[in-house]
């Protein structure tokens, strides 16, 4: 017998599902009741009854399942993203930056080399001047 404990269950791994696709771990226990109350009364046209045995199979279904997470995910992704305009405050040239040199002299550079019959690498490290 299907009781309210496996209707929580069954929205509580789905609210699991997304919070870890949402990536936000610390809006379970806000999203538990929510997604209990989205399954109950609006993902179908008509209310559902989360007790009875054969709506828990159905709503176990992958693909059902699958859609209340995808649902959720980027709702939450669309809350919790802010957009504002950029301006530009300084422009920048070229000319005006300074010179980085990403070479090394060549003595600081050295082969790796092999130990015995160890298939381990060492690398020797260049020594202070």
């Amino acid at each position: 017998m299907i009781t309210q404990k496996t209707s929580m269950y069954t929205s509580g791994y789905i609210t699991s599902a997304i919070v870890k696709k949402a990536k936000t771990p610390t809006l379970f226990s806000v999203l538990v009741p929510k997604i209990e109350d989205y399954i109950t009364n609006y993902l179908f046209e008509s209310t559902i009854d989360t007790s009875s045995k054969e709506n828990v199979k159905k709503l176990n279904d992958p693909r059902i399942r699958e859609k209340i997470v995808e649902v959720f995910v980027s709702e939450l992704t669309k809350l919790s993203m802010k957009e504002e305009p950029v301006y530009v405050t300084r422009y920048f040239k070229l000319s005006d930056t300074e010179v980085l040199h990403t070479t090394k002299s060549p003595d600081m550079l050295h082969k790796p080399v092999k130990h015995g019959n160890s298939s381990q690498r060492l690398l020797r490290l260049p020594e202070l001047r």
